[in-house]
């Protein structure tokens, strides 16, 4: 399996790429959690989809769908379709009959997009009347899962649209504390970058003060004309997703079984991509972007040893940027059994270079100067029969020698642990840091390998 362009797989046996570039790459948004496609082995915090049931799923085959047969309704709405969600519940039906001459009026409907195989909603705004597509959440009342005011909640989607200035009108239809029914937490209407392309687009909102948590009502509503409307204006929806206690987006949670909702877990959210590993995302957080990040107060990520990661033939890759100023010996990834100092790999930051310890003062370090906010590729080597090691930061072999005290034997009891050093050492326990890629070979790679490996990443981080 490959993990990107030009990049060694050979004697691969761990990795995770958590798809993030840096902050001035043009790939950044496509590549983010809520992007579509973008992710390596990550797809988002573990976390909820309340609206999933509501979504169509593929099928074998359609039939059309009419939801009147008087009027014009038929004319208005070419390419209409009967389609149903994961639980098998037929959900064609869309159309607001409580607006005026309904039958004779453009109502959202679901069509069968080419591109993204699957059943969307189409919104013909050809003129202002009112046309929308509401998505019943089906939530128990909000204080049930700890929600309060002046909390934030997330409404996602994937959204098309034939003209720049049309774009969905979307917000959360729920009652307030004086029992009346409305946006309480406002509504937003977030633009394509362009036209005719399917783009995941994204609306925070803060739970008001005035909203009756106590209650369960709730509807996604996405008006089709309040934003533009004039001949020939097409909008598109799909994928809808609501999420909440988070300022941010996750991938797209589709509601792929029976249940309502569909949910990520924190064990499914960080991918080893040999699949041999399981990663647990509860001891990490995640940034403003949704990419997870280590935050230097209580944050870590362990990757269980086995022997499908136990070699004493070994190369790690690391890539990583930390966040701010940092403590000298601040940890970025450390090879032990717990808090066990008397045989591990320490590898980290001292003074503000990339370096090794282990066992002995024959220890490797790099000669780079690691500045806070910038990307970095650093990359050790051990062979334990020769007793080898080398320090390569940005595809550089920087310090190359050969130990004489003895050393450490892989063992499937050790771990490896990000972002710390158990039992803290040097008063450090906690790193700062984004370790979007982590590698472990079990064999040595060559200076050229190490390179090679370098330049396939060295664009996505600006180095």
């Amino acid at each position: 399996m490959k993990t990107g362009p030009n990049i060694q797989n050979n004697g691969l046996v761990f990795a995770y790429d958590t798809g993030e570039f840096s902050s001035n790459n043009p790939n950044k948004t496509k590549f983010s959690p809520a992007g579509k496609g973008g992710r390596r082995f990550f797809k988002g915090k573990s976390s909820i989809n309340y609206a999933a049931f509501k979504n169509a799923v593929p099928q074998s085959s359609y039939s059309s769908y009419a939801a009147t047969t008087s009027g014009t309704w038929v004319d208005k709405h070419p390419g209409s379709i009967r389609v149903y969600n994961a639980q098998g519940t037929d959900i064609s039906y869309s159309s607001n009959s409580g607006v005026g001459d309904w039958t004779n009026t453009y109502h959202a409907y679901w069509t069968y997009d080419n591109i993204l195989k699957k059943p969307v909603i189409q919104m013909n705004a050809f003129d202002s009347n009112w046309k929308a597509k509401s998505f019943g959440v089906g939530m128990s009342a909000w204080n049930a899962y700890g929600v309060s005011a002046g909390d934030k909640y997330v409404i996602s989607w994937l959204q098309w649209t034939s003209h720049i200035d049309l774009r969905a009108d979307v917000g959360l239809y729920t009652r307030n504390t004086a029992g009346s029914n409305g946006f309480h937490d406002g509504r937003q209407s977030p633009r394509n970058i362009r036209t005719n392309r399917w783009e995941r687009k994204h609306a925070v909102y803060t739970v008001s003060s005035n909203r009756d948590l106590t209650h369960s009502q709730g509807s996604i509503y996405m008006y089709g004309h309040t934003t533009s409307n004039g001949s020939g204006k097409v909008l598109k929806i799909a994928n809808v997703q609501i999420e909440i206690d988070t300022d941010y987006p996750s991938e797209y949670l589709d509601s792929i079984s029976t249940a309502a909702t569909n949910t990520r877990s924190s064990t499914q959210s960080l991918i080893d991509l040999k699949k041999t590993t399981t990663l647990n995302t509860d001891t990490i957080s995640f940034d403003s972007s949704g990419f997870p990040t280590f935050d230097g107060t209580d944050d870590y990520l362990t990757i269980a040893g086995s022997t499908d990661i136990t070699s004493d033939a070994k190369t790690i890759e690391i890539a990583f940027k930390m966040n701010g100023s940092y403590s000298n010996f601040s940890p970025l990834a450390v090879y032990a059994n717990g808090s066990s100092s008397t045989n591990r790999i320490w590898l980290g930051l001292q003074n503000n270079k990339f370096r090794m310890h282990g066992w002995g003062t024959d220890d490797p370090d790099g000669t780079t100067t690691i500045s806070a906010d910038e990307w970095y590729i650093c990359t050790f080597s051990y062979n334990k029969s020769t007793q080898a090691m080398k320090m390569y930061t940005n595809g550089v072999l920087e310090s190359s020698t050969t130990n004489s005290q003895g050393g450490v034997t892989a063992s499937s009891s050790l771990n490896w642990y990000l972002g710390t050093v158990p039992g803290g050492w040097q008063s450090v326990t906690y790193s700062n840091v984004n370790v979007p890629i982590f590698k472990i070979y079990n064999r040595i790679l060559s200076d050229s390998e190490v390179k090679q490996n370098f330049n396939a990443y060295r664009k996505r981080y600006g180095i």
